[in-house]
């Protein structure tokens, strides 16, 4: 998936000449919107409206944003809904799932449950302000039982946080294997300092994959 940064005047002339359906997202900045619109399979075009931008924001909330994050549609090469019931070759929808909060020594994480009946996990953009140097984040998915922690997998290695403000963004060239309802995926922060009283913000943004039919 190759992502297109652009500005909100250019965002919104692509997504109308190419009548491509815009996502956003508030959970990734408190001070703006993350907007995004996928054309085809492996292209995506973003932008960042910010809330005190003036007339952007005002174009953007009174003209577009009633009409956002609605379902993503199989659509025909010219871009036209797709009503025939010929099988498509891919049967899965992209949608993107955010999820922010605060973390403390005593509540360390941030996470969200899965409600389809799978996922596939595709990239992540994650943000963390008020960090201390040498905290680190650990990307985890599992479940709890009894209230303990079952750890199935984690997605690569501990990140070390060198900054109070960090930004971290991947996105894989292929989907990750399927990850089952009622799992969660879960941001687990490490303090270096477990006598704190910090208490760091942390966003997520996870790029997913999942049937049309869950």
């Amino acid at each position: 998936m190759v992502t297109l940064g652009t500005t909100w005047n250019n965002f919104k002339s692509i997504v109308t000449s190419k009548s491509l359906l815009i996502q956003y997202d508030e959970s990734k900045w408190d001070d703006s919107y993350y907007l995004f619109a996928f054309d085809g399979r492996n292209l995506c075009y973003d932008c960042r409206v910010f809330k005190d931008a003036g007339a952007d924001v005002i174009d953007f909330e009174t003209n577009y944003k009633d009409d956002a994050n609605k379902p993503l549609e199989f659509r025909t090469v010219d871009y036209i809904t797709r009503v025939a019931t010929i099988p498509a070759i891919d049967t899965k929808m992209c949608f993107c799932q955010g999820s922010s909060g605060t973390v403390s020594v005593a509540a360390p994480y941030i996470q969200w449950q899965i409600s389809y009946e799978s996922v596939q996990l595709q990239g992540i953009n994650i943000l963390v302000t008020g960090a201390e140097e040498f905290d680190e984040l650990s990307f985890e998915v599992g479940y709890y039982v009894g209230g303990s922690w079952v750890q199935v997998s984690q997605y690569g290695q501990n990140i070390t946080l060198i900054e109070p403000r960090w930004e971290f963004k991947r996105e894989a060239s292929v989907r990750s294997n399927p990850i089952p309802q009622g799992l969660f995926l879960r941001i687990f922060y490490i303090f270096k300092d477990v006598d704190t009283t910090n208490t760091p913000k942390i966003s997520v943004l996870y790029h997913l994959w999942r049937d049309y039919a869950s």
